[in-house]
């Protein structure tokens, strides 16, 4: 994977590369490290996001269940190898079930069986499927008669979720039907497991919604057997095309809800959300709106773990007004957040009826202590929040300890505990937090890691540990901030002895290479063009272009093209013939053009971050004086158009003017300065009317001549007789040419 210390455009590459030559820093190097910190320093709020924690509130479940689910934006923190399905996916398998297991000549009477207008004559109509494929489909047909609506067990305003439809509106005729239903569905799971396969799954889930449906006396405790059953059948490796053993998680908890047994249903749904279930995860969140919205069912609830978890983390993600990047203390007093929500929860006060309420609970009764205490923080209750942490070892309690430690003023205590809070999260992935944190909030301690110890003047501290960050995937350089150390802070010296003690160029190792690809482009742009070479790319084709006016690109590596760009050079300075060094002008001035990135690293903001505008505000008087001293503005924003365009012209004093080559070399120079934006003193609209000038005043007609300046073909260098080939007549720019 190509390392995101390589930034190739936008907001990024402000801090990507930030200065060019660091050698002039000696003596301000060693001025005051002393940090400037800024009121509430790091102090920002760590939370997960709901559908994190409501994944993570209990572990699944041993024995694989399938998700039969429509993709989801706000389920950011799935698992590995969960897939979800387009809404045209989702609709094409759920036609397929109807044939799963039957035979395709016998497709037509499942069709039939469907297209029936009760139940019976659905079971007449399929008398060669399979009993079970049979039953079930005449069974559905039943429960549509009783019940035509979808059940929709989903979200509703009251802790005590409703019935799919009371008992009492259904008529005779529905009752009949209902009863036929339950008998058929029944049938199916007393089938031998030979014969119910295709549907005992099914049938055992539609058993237990049926059961609901009816509300005789003891269906209540039928129906929760059924949907136990339900994911007994898919845990032991009974069909389940649709996913229906976790739907079944939700059926029965609803029904809980209904019973006023809120605990039980938040387990249940916890389940279901632990096999990352969207669904699930939707209706934990209806049940926490719900309880905060009634009081009185919340006091009844909210001793009981599971239902502590969900109130906490509910109000932790519902009152986010925090920007990851900031990482500054805000007053969160004054809520920002302009997400709609539950109104009891809308602003920050939302978290004080659990806050009141936990203080009351024995700390052994305090389900997630280090989740509560985020809460406290986030409403300033401090003194409550180091309660809470005092005997929690959790990554998410030590980062918290750090911030309790900042707000105190005790800058050493807060670095150990980011550094236990980074240990604990060191084996982490974007897929696997087994520290308790997502990936979001991994990344977050190892940036306050890293500013922290940049604030202390520790820079190549700093810049290995976001090294470490990188390399576990946990991608700290989103904003450039290593590649802002690595270019902007350190020497040169210090980058060389950092990347050769600290990378070793394996392709396997894609953060640690992109510090060498950097380092790279540094001492290029320094004039050190061979040692560059040592620390170039060798593998991967990131660098290559659409073909264009400036010729035809074919995969390269960094490697191939700064050798080429370093082959020119050499030529340029070498000698040789006037054709083979117009040619190493050309070959520099294209490279310049097309791959300025590649080579020199960017465009340079030195001059900027040297006059104000830091990424981030505890600098330290040491790293302003070294970005100042190194800000020697040798290639500034977009002059590369410039270079490219001088080293052409360089190239067109070499070649005989009335040559092809000439002509061509002024083309490509004038097309640059077409595109080309103004910057600083140039100006791109004279540059393009004196190239064509000058074109006019030595150049030789050619056939693309009207077109000066948009259509170049490329020169032609071959020699013949000391002259340059020009073919007067039938030349044709390439066929890429535009």
């Amino acid at each position: 994977m190509k390392s995101i210390f390589i930034v190739k455009s936008g907001w990024s590459r402000r801090f990507a590369i930030v200065v060019s030559v660091l050698l002039g820093c000696a003596g301000a190097c060693k001025a005051s490290t002393t940090a400037v910190f800024p009121d509430g320093f790091l102090r920002y709020p760590p939370y997960n996001a709901f559908d994190f924690e409501a994944t993570r509130l209990v572990p699944a479940s041993e024995g694989a269940l399938t998700i039969f689910e429509m993709s989801d934006s706000d389920m950011r923190y799935i698992g590995a190898g969960v897939r979800w399905m387009s809404y045209a996916d989702y609709e094409k398998k759920e036609a397929e079930a109807d044939y799963d297991g039957v035979e395709a000549k016998l497709w037509s009477e499942v069709q039939a069986m469907r297209a029936a207008p009760d139940g019976d004559a659905a079971y007449a109509a399929g008398k060669s499927l399979p009993v079970a494929i049979r039953l079930y489909i005449a069974g559905a047909l039943d429960f549509h008669v009783a019940h035509p609506a979808k059940v929709n067990a989903s979200q509703d305003g009251s802790v005590q979720g409703a019935r799919p439809a009371p008992a009492v509106a259904m008529n005779a005729a529905q009752r009949v039907a209902l009863n036929r239903a339950i008998s058929r569905f029944q049938a199916i799971v007393q089938l031998p497991v030979a014969e119910a396969n295709y549907r005992d799954v099914a049938a055992a889930y539609m058993l237990g919604k049926s059961l609901i449906l009816r509300g005789s006396p003891g269906d209540e405790v039928k129906a929760q057997s059924a949907f136990v059953l339900c994911r007994d059948l898919a845990k032991r490796g009974m069909r389940d095309p649709l996913g229906l053993a976790v739907s079944s998680f939700g059926e029965q908890a609803r029904l809980e809800r209904a019973l006023g047994d809120i605990p039980s249903a938040v387990a249940l749904y916890a389940e279901q959300a632990s096999y990352q279930s969207s669904q699930g995860v939707a209706s934990l969140k209806w049940v926490a709106q719900a309880l905060y919205a009634d009081p009185t069912s919340m006091a009844k609830a909210e001793r009981h773990p599971l239902v502590q978890r969900l109130l906490v983390d509910y109000a932790l993600a519902i009152n986010d007004n925090g920007i990851l990047e900031d990482f500054i203390y805000k007053d969160y007093s004054t809520p920002s957040t302009h997400r709609h929500a539950s109104p009891a929860l809308y602003d920050v006060a939302g978290i004080g009826p659990i806050l009141e309420a936990a203080k009351s609970w024995p700390l052994d009764e305090v389900a997630a202590p280090d989740h509560l205490a985020a809460l406290a923080y986030r409403f300033n209750n401090l003194v409550f929040a180091r309660k809470l942490l005092a005997r929690q070892n959790s990554a998410l309690a030590w980062w918290l300890r750090s911030k309790l430690s900042l707000a105190g003023g005790d800058r050493p205590s807060a670095e150990r505990a980011l550094l236990a809070a980074r240990k604990l999260t060191a084996s982490d992935s974007f897929q696997n937090a087994s520290s308790g944190l997502s990936s979001f909030n991994a990344e977050g301690i190892c940036h306050e890691l890293i500013q922290l110890e940049r604030a202390r003047s520790e820079f190549q501290l700093a810049l290995s540990n976001g090294l470490a960050c990188d390399r576990q995937a946990i991608y700290v350089d989103n904003m450039g901030e290593l590649s802002y150390i690595a270019n902007g802070i350190l020497t040169t010296a210090e980058e060389i002895a950092f990347v050769n003690s600290h990378t070793k160029g394996d392709q396997k190792d894609g953060a640690g290479d992109g510090l060498r690809s950097e380092l790279a482009t540094r001492l290029v742009r320094e004039g050190h063009l061979h040692q560059a070479l040592e620390y170039a790319e060798h593998y991967g084709a990131a660098y290559t272009d659409a073909a264009g006016t400036d010729g035809p690109e074919k995969p390269r590596s960094q490697y191939d093209l700064l050798q080429e760009y370093v082959g020119a050079q050499d030529q340029i300075k070498s000698g040789g013939s006037q054709v083979k060094r117009a040619q190493a002008w050309y070959v520099s001035a294209v490279l310049t053009r097309v791959h300025f990135d590649s080579i020199f690293g960017g465009d340079s903001y030195a001059g900027e971050h040297a006059a104000a505008g830091y990424p981030f505000p505890a600098v330290s008087p040491a790293e302003k004086n070294r970005v100042r001293a190194g800000a020697q503005k040798q290639h500034q924003r977009d002059t590369h158009w410039y270079i490219a365009y001088d080293d052409a012209l360089e190239a067109a004093k070499l070649v005989q003017p009335r040559s092809q080559a000439y002509a061509a070399i002024l083309c490509h120079a004038a097309h640059w300065m077409h595109q080309a934006p103004a910057v600083g003193g140039h100006k791109p609209a004279a540059a393009f009317a004196a190239t064509y000038r000058l074109y006019i005043k030595n150049g030789a007609y050619v056939p693309w001549g009207k077109t000066f300046g948009q259509v170049c073909p490329q020169p032609d260098f071959q020699e013949r007789k000391g002259q340059i080939h020009f073919p007067l007549f039938g030349y044709e720019p390439d066929a890429f040419m535009r």
